[in-house]
């Protein structure tokens, strides 16, 4: 016998497979919160680094991000678009200063986090910087300040 929930459904699958199944591989319309000035963020390091990584020198646009210092959710919005907050970094080295995993000093020298494993490969992408100064832009340098509150709130020590 049938409970009430095995009764088919007008498609012939049963009420609780119609429940329990996930919907995949579709697209829903969703609200989002866009940044905004993000792009004049992005824009202003991008030329006051020289269109290049300040770590590493690549300067493969679709991979450079404009990273905050300071992070945005702790940022004013005169801090969030701040040249000053900002440190153009390739995607892999943004990921690690965003997590913590590597910082600068007051002069601008990179330290990672003693919480890296020394391994060939984290030499090879973390460590081969330890100790050695980023290039810095044009104009406004990045704020001694943002730098504190990365090392005091960020960075992994």
């Amino acid at each position: 016998m049938n409970g009430p929930d095995d009764r088919p459904a007008a498609n012939g699958d049963s009420v609780v497979e119609q429940i329990v199944a996930p919907q995949i591989g579709y697209d829903r319309p969703a609200l989002v919160t866009q940044r905004v000035n993000q792009q004049y963020f992005r824009n202003t390091l991008v030329h006051n680094y020289h269109d290049r990584c300040c770590i590493t020198g690549i300067a493969i646009d679709p991979l450079l991000v404009a990273s905050h210092i300071k992070p945005w959710k702790d940022s004013s919005p005169t801090e969030k678009v701040a040249a000053s907050n900002g440190l153009l970094l390739n995607a892999f080295h943004d990921k690690a200063f965003d997590q913590g995993l590597i910082t600068l000093d007051n002069d601008f020298a990179i330290h990672v986090s003693p919480h890296v494993e020394h391994t060939e490969i984290n030499d090879e992408w973390l460590y081969r910087y330890d100790g050695q100064r980023i290039s810095l832009p044009i104009v406004c340098s990045p704020s001694r300040e943002f730098l504190k509150f990365h090392r005091e709130h960020i960075y992994q020590l």
